[in-house]
């Protein structure tokens, strides 16, 4: 399995739970997150792109396809 900090789904859900009683339409929990979502706005498209590509590399490999 990929190790990368990931939050369990009973964090996210709890998170998204919280968020939604606060009436909060977006919620994005964890500060690496924040700045993942946020990285696309500052960088070239190229960039991200091949960011993306790594990580999506970095899962297929950790599944073992």
């Amino acid at each position: 399995m990929l190790n990368v900090n990931m939050m369990s789904s009973e964090e996210v859900a709890t998170i998204g739970y919280e968020g939604m009683l606060n009436k909060k339409s977006i919620v994005i929990p964890g500060f690496k997150n924040k700045v993942i979502t946020f990285l696309p706005r500052l960088l070239p498209r190229k960039t991200v792109v091949s960011i993306i590509q790594k990580i999506a590399k970095k899962i297929k490999e950790s599944k073992g396809d």
